[in-house]
């Protein structure tokens, strides 16, 4: 029987769903472990955000076991699609409307692979609006911990929230 857990948070740009889904007698649950912006030293000079999550995904899993995790932007407003963006162990799409400007991210493959050594197979695929993740068990019992974030912020430079959800995730 499959395990699934979700959160939803409010953003200034409409609701995030972020959906976690085990297989083969596992177990999964996201928790929101903090909730604001990170430590102004953590950012760039000159580099803001005016809100932010950290959000955490715990899954035990059995042997060969999947995870799958989507984090994604609802929205009844109209928006342009996202702008994907990679780099500096940061997988990150930034929905931008109004001049308000949201990232939703998570940590590389290869950042995992160093962090979590008992996840296989994790692919971060970038969506329109929002990410799909992907893992798998190397053994049984394995605890993988996956670290997603979101940021946000006003004004004409979408650059402060990649900065800001760099800074929310685990370096």
């Amino acid at each position: 029987m499959p395990s699934t857990s979700g959160v939803r948070l409010s953003t200034p740009l409409g609701e995030v769903h972020v959906t976690a889904r085990c297989d083969g007698g596992s177990t999964a649950a996201v928790s929101i472990r903090a909730d604001g912006p990170p430590p102004l030293n953590r950012m760039p000079k000159g580099m803001r955000i005016e809100g932010g999550a950290l959000l955490i995904v715990e899954a035990m899993l059995a042997a060969g076991a999947g995870l799958e995790l989507s984090l994604v932007l609802r929205s009844a407003r109209p928006m342009p699609d996202a702008d994907p963006t990679c780099g500096e162990h940061l997988d990150c799409v930034v929905v931008s409307t109004d001049g308000m400007h949201l990232a939703l991210a998570a940590r590389d493959q290869e950042w995992m692979a160093a962090h979590q050594p008992d996840a296989a197979g994790y692919d971060v695929t970038l969506m329109r609006r929002g990410l799909d993740i992907t893992a798998q068990s190397r053994t049984a019992g394995a605890r993988i911990t996956i670290p997603l974030a979101l940021a946000w912020a006003s004004g004409p430079d979408p650059l402060s929230v990649w900065y800001g959800a760099d800074a929310i995730l685990p370096a």
